[in-house]
């Protein structure tokens, strides 16, 4: 008994130390891509990172300082009234970003000043970096920073508000409000609103990981040899299912399967031979379990 519950105390200490590791982690790459691509750059990323970047454009203290001072309390609050350990871990996340953009800008780390030829790269390539970091944070904690500590303790109160429609509303004033920070650009909306899109596509494409896949849901009178040459091309397995037409009452069956990306050229040749089958395809977030697209052949 004690040596079992030593184990479960070493296997806790040690999600405790990826968690807290994982979070610094998510906050430099974060900052990394806020310092060297946006701040200097005359737009600004979503959420309270914006905000405290246009604060810093008025002030001109660091906006590390500011992002402190907005989120502190904020995720203080969650960790209170919300989740505890969402909230240290939402600490401890935006603590080293805000740490992170003061070091980098003491010592002065590389910034890309864009031109007006190349402001679209840098608010690609900071949509990217920072969507990386909130990617990290939502796939470990489901919480990506301060635009969700705010949703959360909204909800906290208010429990049929829309996390969605919260979001958005709070990025969009960020955008709004980086229309009249930078001297009325409408450039400066533009580009915000571009590195806050790609961000979140970024965000979500690791969110969903990488075993992501393409379910294939095929209606066919002829099940055996269709299977077959699925299997065998494939490697992979395939589900049969009874399936009966409303129309002419025939009896059929649906063939269901799922595949890789790279696979699906593989199948519509196949189907190419079964013109009289009719194929419903949806695109799957992940798969678990089973020998998906992995049996081997003899």
């Amino acid at each position: 008994m004690n040596k079992e519950h030593k184990k479960i105390s070493g296997k806790q200490v040690t999600q405790i130390i990826f968690d807290v590791l994982t979070a610094m982690v998510s906050g430099v790459i974060v900052a990394l891509g806020i310092h060297i691509f946006i701040s200097y750059n005359g737009f600004v990323p979503g959420g309270t990172n914006g905000l405290a970047n246009i604060l810093s454009t008025l002030i001109g203290w660091n906006a590390g300082y500011f992002l402190i001072i907005i989120t502190l309390p904020i995720s203080v609050l969650v960790f209170f009234f919300v989740k505890k350990r969402v909230g240290l871990l939402l600490i401890i996340y935006m603590g080293t970003q805000s740490v992170s953009q003061i070091l980098f800008g003491k010592f002065e780390l590389y910034v890309y000043t864009a031109n007006d030829a190349t402001l679209m790269l840098a608010s690609l390539c900071g949509g990217v970096v920072t969507g990386t970091g909130f990617g990290f944070m939502l796939r470990r904690f489901g919480a990506s920073g301060g635009t969700y500590a705010i949703s959360a303790l909204i909800r906290r109160w208010k429990p049929q508000a829309s996390v969605v429609w919260l979001s958005f509303v709070m990025d969009a004033s960020v955008i709004i409000i980086a229309f009249f920070a930078y001297s009325f650009k409408l450039e400066s909306m533009i580009y915000t609103f571009i590195n806050l899109f790609v961000a979140n596509k970024v965000a979500e494409a690791i969110l969903q990981g990488v075993k992501t896949g393409y379910k294939y849901e095929i209606v066919t009178d002829s099940p055996e040899e269709l299977a077959a040459e699925l299997m065998e091309r494939l490697r992979g397995g395939v589900t049969r299912m009874p399936a009966q037409g409303m129309y002419s009452h025939e009896e059929k069956s649906m063939l269901v399967c799922v595949v890789r990306k790279r696979q699906m050229g593989d199948v519509q040749r196949i189907l190419k031979k079964y013109p009289t089958a009719v194929v419903f395809i949806t695109k799957v977030n992940e798969t678990m379990g089973g020998k998906f697209g992995v049996k081997k052949s003899k």
